[in-house]
């Protein structure tokens, strides 16, 4: 017999339906909400599309069965998996189905195989893709001979035991990265990683008299922009102008620890020279032309999407003047998920003449302050529960105002200090990023293992073919003919009472015996 595709399908193996090898229970599964879940606590695991979701205290099955994602399955992404093996007792929620093999099909094999169905002809749906039973019982799959079963299934688990150990390994490198990432970042704001530069340089000038030269600067760009305003009003500067310059908040002091020696407390208001101000807000925007605009999910700490992918919106002019993002702007977070509050960039060449949204607010920083420094602080642990710490929550989200930021309290080093501080984070920072990229691909190149795997398995490549093996025609035939029997006996069942006896679920206090009777 040969396979849809032309090639022939290996010696003693045979096609069928899914509907063939496995009785379909999709009838006994009950959903039950979270809510009611916690009433519900207990031992026994709680199964959904792709795998367990919660506990409960009551069983709904207890053998081994395949589960199959009936809806929220990635049923296109070959890097996760839609079906998944269960044994002994489990609950099942309506969002996967329920399948028992019958006896001469290994669950295990089973499951597998339905992890490489292509199911671009089986799902429907538009923004959700729902795998509906009719068509997931015309799935059609390949049979080996139930001795080669056993033994592909066994070559299976050895070998995704051992990529699944390694693929656990490297999970756990790239966790000690992220701890790695956040421990240089902790010494850099902390003055530990430049505390070998401080003893080298023992006549740089103190961080107080750095920030004098920052307030004067602030000053004066704040006097050259209010004369810029008169003149363009045509008009003289009034007397006591300068009087309506606001100084600096003060920084929130409240435990602080020490610093090093020249180090001192600033807020982020006193570095700032322009700003802070909020994004433009574009009602339901159609991307597609115009202008290049940032998003709060085109950036993360530490990684910028090229200009080239970002989304594009049409911008009369007046937006494209207020809202375009200038080299060394400082991008801060203001309304996401609490993870990801609070998260920065500072605007180089690619972002130049960007829009950025209102989800986000944008500063300038005085020149003698190294904007990378203050990324990075505001990237670190301490950082960020500093300026997230007055967060305000509203459904599923968080925000932080331009006040929150402004008093902000940052540690700040010499000028000397922050260059030094800067090129040592960016080393460092540099080898975690290549060990991460090594790691990325060692992840890749598991999964690209593990689908060349299932590959010969499903293509009689994995292990030898035993010609002694009882055909899998055999075993279909034998299937089919133990189905036919038992239709027949439950048909003549009926015909003898008159009427199917009504099927009731049992209460969860019920005994198991009760239970088999529904």
């Amino acid at each position: 017999m040969s396979e849809g595709n032309g090639r022939q399908l290996p010696p003693g193996w045979a096609e069928t339906e899914l509907e063939s090898i496995v009785d379909v229970l999709d009838g006994a599964r009950v959903p039950v909400n979270a809510k009611e879940r916690s009433k519900r606590t207990g031992t026994i695991p709680y199964y959904g599309a792709t795998g367990q979701v919660g506990w409960i205290d009551d069983f709904l099955f207890d053998e081994t069965l395949v589960l199959l994602g009936e809806d929220g399955a990635p049923f296109f992404d070959k890097e996760r998996h839609v079906s998944y093996l269960v044994k002994g007792k489990s609950w099942v929620n309506n969002h996967a189905h329920v399948l028992r093999t019958v006896v001469g099909i290994d669950a295990s094999l089973l499951s597998h195989q339905l992890n490489v169905v292509d199911y671009h002809s089986f799902v429907s749906g538009t923004t959700r893709w729902k795998l509906n039973q009719a068509p997931m019982r015309k799935i059609p799959l390949k049979v080996p001979p139930a001795t080669e079963q056993s033994r592909i299934a066994d070559a299976l688990d050895e070998l995704f035991s051992d990529l699944d150990a390694g693929v656990a390994a490297i999970e756990r490198a790239r966790e000690k990265l992220k701890l790695y990432r956040a421990s240089v970042l902790k010494a850099a704001v902390e003055g530990a990683l430049t505390a070998e530069w401080r003893a080298q340089h023992p006549q740089t000038e103190p961080a107080t008299e750095l920030l004098e030269c920052i307030l004067a600067e602030r000053r004066r760009r704040w006097e050259e922009d209010q004369l810029a305003k008169f003149k363009t009003k045509g008009q003289e500067p009034p007397k006591h102008w300068k009087a309506k310059y606001k100084e600096p908040v003060a920084p929130d002091t409240t435990n602080l620890p020490a610093l090093p020696e020249g180090w001192c407390w600033a807020s982020i208001d006193t570095l700032i020279v322009e700003g802070p101000q909020n994004g433009v807000y574009l009602p339901g925007p159609a991307y597609g032309r115009g202008v290049p605009i940032l998003r709060i999910d085109d950036f993360q700490n530490g990684w910028v999407r090229q200009r080239d992918e970002l989304n594009k919106v049409e911008a009369d002019s007046r937006s494209t003047g207020t809202y375009a993002l200038r080299q060394g702007d400082l991008v801060i977070n203001r309304v996401n998920s609490m993870s990801h509050l609070g998260k920065c960039v500072i605007a180089g060449d690619q972002l130049d003449g960007v829009l950025f949204e209102s989800n986000m607010m944008r500063m300038q920083l005085a020149r003698s302050v190294e904007a990378t420094y203050v990324e990075f602080y505001l990237r670190s642990e301490l950082g960020r529960q500093r300026l997230t710490k007055d967060a305000k929550w509203a459904v599923n989200q968080a925000s932080i105002n331009q006040q929150d930021v402004k008093r902000t309290a940052l540690p700040l080093p010499p000028a000397g200090e922050q260059e030094a501080i800067v090129e040592a984070v960016e080393d460092q920072l540099s080898v975690i990023d290549h060990l991460e990229a090594e790691l990325d691909a060692k992840l890749k190149n598991a999964q690209s293992l593990r689908q060349a795997i299932l590959r010969h398995a499903f293509t009689g490549q994995l292990v030898p073919q035993d010609p002694n093996d009882e055909p899998a025609s055999e075993l279909l035939k034998r299937i089919a003919a133990e189905r036919e029997a038992r239709s027949c006996s439950a048909t003549m069942a009926k015909r003898a009472t008159g009427r199917p006896r009504p099927r009731r679920r049992p209460g969860p206090q019920e005994p198991r015996e009760a239970r088999r009777e529904g």
